[in-house]
């Protein structure tokens, strides 16, 4: 069975859904939405930025967590956007 929205999974075993119907369903969506939000990454950039001056960590490790923090950023939004597009085209029957 095809994942037919945004936010569905298809988690199957032995032909059955490991999850309730539709329970997670808005869940999924509204954190799939968070994480392709470059609002949501520059807050934990921040974030991040706030607790390591707080904690008086040197400048270039403060710079290496921002880069790896903003890198997963991408990498997580750009395979989300790629996977909407994914199922987009599958659902037009491309």
């Amino acid at each position: 069975m095809r994942a037919q929205n945004l936010g569905e999974t298809d988690l199957k075993c032995n032909g059955k859904s490991s999850l309730p119907d539709n329970k997670f369903k808005g869940v999924n969506i509204m954190l799939k939405r968070k994480l392709m939000s470059r609002k949501f990454w520059s807050l934990l950039i921040a974030l991040a930025i706030a607790i390591m001056t707080a904690l008086n960590v040197e400048p270039n490790t403060s710079a290496h967590i921002v880069s790896l923090i903003g890198a997963f950023g991408s990498v997580i939004g750009y395979m989300l956007a790629q996977g909407i597009v994914d199922s987009n085209g599958n659902n037009n029957g491309e």
